[in-house]
């Protein structure tokens, strides 16, 4: 009785990454469907693979197979998103639901990953609430989108979504633990600890006016050299207190490190 093959499926191979297995060839040899970092896919012996005598489809440059406009489960490949971390070819997809997320050419061609984690697409269960879609998606991009500018100031800076709210149910994960844990439309996510992972013990749901007053004791402000809060500083420029907040906010956002922001300078708009 012959020996039985290991089971190779997910497994990188110089340029390779195993899919499935396709049977055996005349020598009783396993042979594996795999797909290449180029984007196209062929059928390599188990040996070869192992001793690296195979590393790749057989072209001389990896050039991306061109995937836009093809459909991967849930996913519309919509534009080249250039490289993940570890130099894979990235795309930037549209799910059925309507989110935007970046997936690999070796996830979308092997169905590792078949939407943008919304879990919307199982029979029987409550549709996710668009805002709490919109939400998750904004988390999902600060943390793992490099190609938007705030980036740096989330994944960047190591801030991740904990396990259970990413993959292919994470959006589903994060709508169940919204709707135990007081989400109400017009609420904002809050990370308790600003160098801390968006997770269940380090989030909550705060209005916009508590947010304002985070904002208000975290962040220092100067006008004409005199530290001043940000109601003091609607008052002297005579700036609508919500615009103050805004351009804060802005400002904050695109240099999480900045320390008093001199506001000598501002004017009412006109």
């Amino acid at each position: 009785m012959g020996r039985k093959a290991i089971d190779m499926t997910g497994q990188r191979f110089g340029h390779l990454t195993v899919i499935e297995r396709v049977g055996t060839n005349e020598e009783r040899k396993a042979i594996w469907k795999c797909v290449c970092d180029c984007g196209n896919e062929c059928v390599v012996r188990s040996d070869c693979l192992r001793l690296g005598r195979t590393k790749s489809c057989g072209c001389n440059e990896f050039r991306p197979l061109d995937l836009t406009g093809q459909k991967y489960g849930h996913l519309t490949v919509r534009e080249r998103a250039g490289r993940t971390k570890d130099g894979k070819i990235a795309w930037k997809c549209v799910c059925d639901c309507g989110n935007e997320t970046i997936v690999s050419s070796n996830n979308l061609r092997t169905g590792n990953i078949k939407s943008c984690g919304c879990g919307n697409f199982r029979k029987g269960e409550e549709k996710i609430d668009k805002r709490i879609q919109r939400i998750w998606a904004g988390m999902h991009t600060r943390c793992y989108n490099e190609n938007v500018d705030y980036y740096k100031h989330y994944g960047g800076r190591g801030i991740k979504m904990c396990d259970e709210w990413i993959g292919e149910n994470g959006c589903r994960h994060f709508y169940e633990w919204a709707k135990k844990n007081g989400y109400k439309d017009g609420l904002t996510i809050d990370r308790i600890d600003n160098d801390g992972n968006y997770e269940p013990s380090n989030c909550r749901w705060i209005t916009k006016a508590e947010q304002m007053s985070n904002m208000q004791k975290s962040i220092r402000v100067s006008y004409k050299g005199k530290k001043v809060s940000p109601i003091e500083l609607s008052e002297l420029t005579g700036i609508n207190l919500n615009t103050v907040y805004s351009r804060l906010k802005k400002i904050r956002k695109e240099n999480m490190d900045i320390g008093i922001i001199d506001c000598t300078d501002w004017k009412p708009p006109k």
